[in-house]
């Protein structure tokens, strides 16, 4: 998830210069977007669905970061940016702050500090690798495949969560906080 998802701050600039023919401003501003909704909304969506079970929300938020991200080789011009933009953002809303619940409330209360640690050290590492990953498909397999390839990670993510809700207690007829 972290390797597809650093991707926008590492090839996606590239790609709205190269693919969409922006300008350092215009990039800027698809950025801010994505902080201007994240700010405005997160924590209102959040709170709508903190009765849904975490890995439901978690894979919505796979598929939706997917799928924004795999948008993109399909545009300019700039609206279809804009659109790509707000589809990874909301996903990005719904998947990163679930998937820390997720691995705090299965750590339990005598091993969160550790499950966490874990959790973050994988984002650590994903800020390592995703930079050199990306830009390599990128300059050497093109943004057809790299875009796509963030699309195929949504989808496994989605499944992945879906998968992992019997192991995990959040079953059919499960609680969902009891995770």
């Amino acid at each position: 998830m972290a390797v597809s998802f650093f991707q926008v701050f590492t090839v996606l600039p590239l790609h709205l210069s190269d693919g969409y023919g922006l300008e350092e401003g215009s990039i800027g501003s698809i950025l801010a977007l994505n902080a201007i909704i994240i700010v405005c909304f997160e924590m209102i969506l959040l709170r709508r669905l903190e009765r849904i079970e975490p890995l439901h929300v978690a894979a919505v938020g796979g598929l939706m970061l997917g799928a924004g991200l795999a948008m993109l080789p399909l545009g300019p011009p700039l609206i279809f940016a804009v659109l790509a933009t707000m589809v990874w953002t909301l996903g990005e809303m719904l998947l990163l702050p679930i998937s820390t619940v997720i691995v705090a409330s299965r750590a339990g209360p005598s091993n969160t500090g550790g499950y966490m640690g874990f959790y973050l050290v994988t984002f650590g590492i994903a800020f390592v690798v995703a930079p050199w990953l990306g830009t390599h498909v990128y300059e050497y397999y093109g943004p057809v495949l790299l875009w796509t390839a963030t699309g195929i990670i949504g989808v496994l993510i989605a499944v992945g969560c879906l998968a992992l809700r019997p192991w995990l207690g959040q079953g059919p007829g499960k609680d969902s906080q009891s995770a």
